[in-house]
């Protein structure tokens, strides 16, 4: 889409504090990823939805790929595009396991983009290999963006491609990378490698974070994923935040639709320019309750508050229950019914049309972006 010629872009001067830091970034470094802001008076009229699916369960790969295939279907007879966050990981189980999963998703037309997941260094409690300089820092993580993490121990098997060139070259791009290290000079290092390997884009803050006067960023040359409104969680009669597959079809407060169309109205009333809306799910959460299958690999416990020390054990005891049938329909029909209302009221984008709402404003890279 072709912005307006009168949008104009407004980079912060270098050193200058931002307004907005991201969530667990502030301290001593926290200016070391400097934030350029690109002024559009409303890039998404109307409103944006992305559909996010983030892709990580090692433990049950063809539960994984038979979501997938659904997913993929449901966007597909709506007319419209999914994200799939892919790990390294299962690029490569499905590279060996699921090939079908692999030629649906490039031929479904679906983006593919990239996150880690424990062991990998970007992850907070297990980055030690993150040290020293910008440079040595870079090199880390470089290689775990190249060749293939061992998940038993935590390195590299130089003998197999893998991380984010394995997905890259896989699907033939992948578009959107996620940061999760809390230190900003780790930060700072992922986005100088991620955008030297053609990377686009970023999530910097999770759900809910985006300026009112100035929803797009950049962050090293990386647009920022923005968004508004967040569509996995919120409060019950209670006050306990509830992931709304976990209560559809049992609560009539969960049902996803209804939760945006409220969000919408309460935005729109405030007069503001189109919100940007996430929503976000593991494809684990359509057929599994509880924590993920390589928490307890990873963690002492279900709340991953301690990792555990290598060696790793991959095949831990299950922490989580097979969903019924009536629950997993449930969440299937509430899910679709949220992308057919979304493709007749809002604009569905994935990251490559969020990074182009800034690459085509003109001038949109000219100017500092922190390197």
């Amino acid at each position: 889409m072709r912005m307006s010629p009168l949008l104009l872009v407004l980079p912060l001067l270098l050193g200058t504090a931002t307004a907005r830091e991201p969530r667990g970034a502030r301290g001593p470094n926290a200016d070391a990823v400097p934030e350029v802001v690109v002024a559009v008076a409303d890039p998404c009229p109307g409103g944006c939805i992305n559909f996010v699916i983030n892709v990580h369960d090692v433990n049950h790969v063809d539960d994984s790929a038979d979501t997938i295939l659904h997913l993929v279907d449901i966007f597909s007879r709506n007319g419209v595009k999914g994200e799939f966050y892919l790990t390294g990981a299962m690029c490569e189980l499905f590279l060996a396991q699921r090939p079908d999963i692999v030629s649906r998703l490039r031929s479904s037309g679906m983006t593919v983009s990239y996150h880690v997941r424990a062991p990998h260094p970007l992850v907070n409690g297990f980055d030690g290999k993150l040290v020293g300089t910008d440079a040595e820092r870079e090199a880390v993580l470089r290689d775990y963006e190249t060749y293939a993490l061992d998940r038993r121990t935590g390195e590299l098997d130089r003998t197999r491609p893998g991380g984010y060139t394995l997905v890259r070259d896989t699907f033939g791009s992948a578009v959107t990378v996620v940061t999760p290290n809390k230190d900003p000079l780790n930060k700072r290092a992922a986005l100088h490698v991620y955008r030297s390997l053609g990377a686009r884009a970023v999530v910097w803050y999770h759900e809910e974070g985006a300026a009112l006067a100035a929803p797009l960023t950049l962050r090293e040359g990386l647009v920022v994923r923005p968004s508004d409104i967040g569509l996995t969680r919120w409060l019950d009669r209670g006050g306990v935040e509830q992931f709304w597959w976990n209560r559809v079809g049992r609560d009539a407060a969960f049902n996803p639709t209804s939760r945006l169309k409220e969000r919408l109205a309460t935005w729109k009333a405030g007069g503001a320019r189109g919100a940007f809306v996430t929503s976000l799910v593991h494809e684990n959460n359509f057929y599994r309750f509880g924590p993920e299958g390589w928490t307890l690999s990873y963690y002492s416990g279900k709340d991953k508050d301690t990792p555990l020390p290598p060696p790793w054990n991959v095949n831990p005891e299950e922490v989580s229950r097979v969903r019924g049938k009536d629950e997993q329909d449930a969440i299937w029909t509430a899910y679709e019914d949220m992308v057919r209302w979304s493709k007749g009221n809002l604009r569905v984008v994935t990251g490559t049309e969020l990074a182009d709402m800034v690459t085509t404003a003109p001038a949109a890279t000219a100017g500092p972006t922190g390197k």
